[in-house]
């Protein structure tokens, strides 16, 4: 199945199957697709950087200015 092929809307929630209790579906550099416990978040949100917990109530936030050259990789 390619993008192309699926109409808008086709697609639902349900339709979707579950990873378990607080998995996160997510993609690798190269695009694998998988299922991730959502703790493992915790090492991604420094809360100085990004700030969140990563919850509907308190969702992942960049900081202003907090991103710059020194954080960078090359050619990022």
């Amino acid at each position: 199945v390619q993008t192309e092929n699926i109409l808008n809307g086709t697609i639902l929630t349900e339709d979707i199957s579950s990873g378990g209790n607080d998995k996160v579906l997510v993609t690798d550099a190269v695009g694998t697709v998988a299922w991730v416990d959502k703790s493992s978040f915790d090492a991604i949100a420094d809360q100085v950087t990004i700030t969140g917990v990563g919850t509907a109530l308190d969702p992942f936030k960049v900081e202003d200015l907090s991103i710059v050259t020194a954080k960078l990789a090359d050619g990022a």
